[in-house]
């Protein structure tokens, strides 16, 4: 990558003197020689990982035998988070061996390989003939639906509400009814919304800023409102219980103005579509959605 001999001697001089200490029964082992991987907690760790991988992601955006997804000029093959990777192929019958192929040429030099039991393919306007040939052919099941980053990936925008929203209003009524029998006071109860419940949704909302319906937040209002007041009749009325503080309130999150601001912030950052921060994948998804 072309980092200069400088920076490379900091991290030789680093890494070669690695040792460990193990524990086993209460004795520590006398030091051991690291002489693989990177140190754990270490915070330079995770950036050495990134540089290591870019190398891989790079031959893969210039592989012209690799084609991804078009968006007017710009071509979408990958995202990665560390080394949690999503591919995209336009022609996957036809080109998809060129992908397995460089994955497979970089982990014979980096000592990693696929993990083809947790790998999985998510496939569109295939038939099920097609889709089990390039199961053969790519060496990995195909699935309806696939997990990234905590959100279920599906080959239709229809069905992601479905898998991501409903499934977690299913979960934060679950969680809430086991919550209940707390000996909680009304701060205590607003404020486990808040840690618990707030940070979940709002994840959704930045990550899948679908249109969702007025009665998904009518029913995330009915469950929390239910713990709140431990299934007996409301008290203070939700208007003033979601107004701020300052004016009396008690700040229970408004769940509509969350996805709605989640939303105004999202389309203010496709604003800038003339800025080098701009050519990411979150592009498409972004520009499409809120538009």
């Amino acid at each position: 990558m072309n980092l200069g001999t400088k920076f490379e001697n900091i991290i030789t001089t680093i890494y070669n003197t690695q040792q460990a200490n193990i524990l086993i029964n209460g004795e520590q082992t006398g030091p051991l020689s690291i002489e693989k991987g990177v140190r754990q907690g270490c915070p330079l760790s995770p950036l050495l990982f990134i540089f290591a991988l870019e190398s891989l992601l790079t031959r893969i955006r210039q592989n012209s035998e690799i084609q991804g997804v078009r968006v007017k000029a710009e071509e979408y093959k990958l995202q990665a988070f560390a080394d949690d990777m999503v591919f995209f192929l336009e022609d996957p019958m036809e080109k998809g061996h060129n992908l397995i192929k460089e994955l497979e040429q970089y982990g014979s030099v980096a000592g990693l390989k696929i993990n083809r039991n947790k790998t999985k393919l998510l496939t569109k306007n295939l038939t099920e003939n097609q889709r089990k040939e390039l199961e053969k052919t790519m060496g990995i099941q195909a699935t309806k639906r696939v997990k990234y980053l905590g959100i279920w990936l599906t080959p239709h925008s229809k069905s992601l509400k479905e898998n991501n929203y409903d499934k977690l209003l299913q979960q934060i009524k679950k969680d809430l009814e086991s919550w209940n029998k707390l000996q909680l006071s009304l701060l205590g109860r607003i404020a486990t919304i808040k840690m618990n419940i707030l940070p979940k949704l709002l994840y959704l909302f930045q990550t899948i800023p679908i249109k969702l319906p007025k009665f998904f937040f009518d029913d995330i209002n009915k469950v929390t409102l239910k713990f709140i007041w431990q299934g007996k009749k409301a008290r203070i009325s939700i208007k003033a219980l979601q107004d701020a503080k300052s004016r009396g309130g008690l700040a229970l999150p408004n769940w509509e103005l969350y996805y709605w601001a989640a939303n105004l912030w999202l389309k203010d950052w496709v604003n800038l579509r003339n800025k080098r921060t701009l050519d990411l994948p979150h592009f498409i998804s972004t520009r499409i959605l809120c538009s």
